[in-house]
């Protein structure tokens, strides 16, 4: 039986975000593929921080139904899980965000830049007029297709940080957790979160992604993103024509001002901003052929096909994900897992899509086997006459790195075991190995399985070393 959300059967899993899930799925009556966001309770918490997010949620549903323009994304349905997961359901587009445009096909042609940017300031005219700010205009988030007779066809997703303009409690729903926006396109009145933030904030966006079609480089290329903030709010950025100096300059003007740090020297809306792109003069404007004669020489990617695996709803996996992470700690700590292999099963577990992905993860852990009193060696006895010589060598940068990584449960117990060479890792032939077990473990000439019934040893023991 296959999870659905309403009268929507999930498919296939097309990305995650800070918020949640996307997934293809399937109208049961319609037969209509759709695409359906899912935040799962978990993601949420508790108390008042998982209120706003619910409401945070619910805002981004009934901001993006509110919308008539062709170029916004559609909403179709939404709803809560018996689970407490939150859901909506919108149009499943078939295309190239103009992220992955760009980085994909490099920089694109003057005409069609103009073309998708009008396309952009269709759907914020109207959700400006209708009160409502994205306040999160970014290329990943503007989607361009082959839908009707013009080719390419743009849509705007993401209203989650829409913004009514006319609110007065709105403020509450920005929580600590959520960034308002993403740092290469956000305005400079937007970073210092001045009141009265409208449009214009959205419009110096646009003039980002503008910049970043036309060049393939975003406005400030910085690194870490508070350099590129403090950017946005204090340098004037480079003009197009200093990257592209054959750039038309009414466009290399057009996009400065959009780029201005005032709001007030910017263009006051998106409709003005229609009419300065539909007025400049393009050499080779973008037309319908040359559109439809793109997309047939660039496929747009197809529809999943439906994974049978699907059983499960998110919320379910997320709990059989923690349950298999559970055990995997207490192998770990019970020193039946040496640490890169607790470190790969760590990863598979959180890249997981579905509980089947889970199998024998945990379940193929190897027992600890406790030796027998004439076999265990006295702590002071000597090695074996043919064993390979034990040797200690210093710790290593590497080596600390992943001491830093292990869990606090057997960080301690390591070290509150004095007997194990300290300052050290042992070094030891696989031939000196007690085990078959440790022989396996022991390749690469690093000691970390342990061996023996003792718990919380994550070195290998060796006779006449612990």
């Amino acid at each position: 039986m296959s999870i659905r959300y309403g009268a929507y059967a999930l498919e296939a899993l097309l990305g995650r975000g800070g918020m949640g899930e996307v997934w293809q799925a399937r109208h049961d009556r319609l037969h209509r593929r759709a695409a359906v966001k899912v935040v799962r309770p978990e993601l949420l918490g508790d108390g008042p921080e998982a209120r706003v997010l619910r409401q945070r949620f619910e805002r981004e549903a009934q901001s993006t139904a509110a919308l008539r323009s062709p170029h916004t994304v559609e909403v179709f349905d939404f709803g809560t899980a018996p689970d407490g997961t939150l859901w909506y359901a919108m149009e499943l587009l078939s295309g190239f965000d103009l992220k992955t445009l760009v980085e994909t096909f490099g920089p694109l042609p003057v005409g069609r830049v103009i073309h998708l940017l009008r396309h952009a300031t269709s759907a914020l005219a109207d959700a400006h007029a209708q009160g409502i700010l994205h306040r999160d205009i970014k290329p990943a988030n503007l989607v361009t297709c082959p839908l009707g007779p013009q080719g390419d066809f743009l849509k705007v997703l993401d209203f989650g940080l829409a913004k009514p303009l006319v609110s007065v409690a709105e403020s509450e729903l920005t929580s600590a957790r959520v960034v308002p926006g993403s740092p290469g396109y956000m305005a400079p009145e937007t970073i210092v979160g001045e009141d009265g933030v409208d449009g214009r904030a959205d419009l110096y966006a646009l003039g980002c992604v503008a910049f970043w079609l036309l060049t393939g480089t975003p406005v400030f290329d910085r690194q870490p993103v508070m350099k590129v903030l403090l950017a946005h709010l204090n340098e004037v950025p480079a003009r197009l024509s200093a990257r592209l100096p054959d750039v038309n300059p009414a466009l290399d003007a057009l996009v400065a001002r959009l780029l201005a740090k005032r709001p007030e020297d910017r263009l006051p809306d998106a409709g003005a901003l229609d009419t300065a792109l539909a007025a400049l003069a393009v050499a080779h404007p973008w037309s319908p052929a040359e559109a439809l004669a793109w997309w047939a020489a660039h496929p747009a990617p197809g529809l999943r096909t439906a994974d049978p695996r699907i059983r499960s709803a998110p919320s379910e996996l997320a709990a059989a994900r923690s349950a298999v992470q559970a055990r995997l700690q207490r192998g770990f700590d019970e020193s039946r897992l040496a640490l890169v292999e607790f470190e790969r099963r760590t990863r598979a577990v959180a890249l997981a899509d579905h509980p089947d992905d889970l199998a024998g993860l945990a379940d193929d852990l190897p027992p600890v086997a406790a030796p027998s009193p004439a076999a265990a060696p006295a702590r002071n006895a000597a090695p074996a006459r043919n064993a390979a010589p034990v040797r200690a060598r210093p710790v290593t940068d590497e080596d600390a790195a992943l001491a830093d990584r292990w869990p606090a449960p057997a960080a301690n117990a390591l070290a509150a075991r004095p007997a194990v060479l300290e300052g050290s890792i042992v070094d030891a032939s696989v031939a000196a190995a007690p085990n078959a077990s440790a022989k396996g473990a022991l390749a690469g000439d690093r000691a970390l399985a342990p061996v023996g019934a003792a718990p919380a040893r994550l070195l290998a023991v060796f006779s006449g070393v612990a």
